[in-house]
């Protein structure tokens, strides 16, 4: 499940920065509506995983990807990563 919230905040902050990047040169008041609903939406997801995983003690750990067989790249939030993770949640959210 936080996995799921994790890819799910990953793509909400790809599409706020990929929108405006399309539709640069067209509708600007809609490009910037999408960004900024979209960063929000993200921030607060993230801050609701991020205090998840601080209150409940438990660790987010996934293979991004394997290059070579002893060396995975993986994304591990624990405690720690959590606590900065709401930090910035909140003031991203915020501004």
């Amino acid at each position: 499940m936080l996995d799921l919230i994790f890819t799910l905040v990953v793509a909400i902050l790809l599409l706020g920065t990929i929108v405006p990047l399309l539709g640069a040169g067209r509708e600007v008041r809609i490009t910037r509506y999408i960004s900024l609903v979209s960063t929000i939406l993200a921030s607060i997801l993230l801050t609701c995983l991020s205090a998840g995983i601080l209150f409940s003690g438990t660790t987010l750990a996934f293979n991004l990807f394997q290059p070579f067989p002893s060396f995975p790249i993986i994304i591990l939030i624990d405690r720690l990563a959590a606590f900065f993770l709401v930090i910035i949640g909140t003031v991203t959210a915020c501004v």
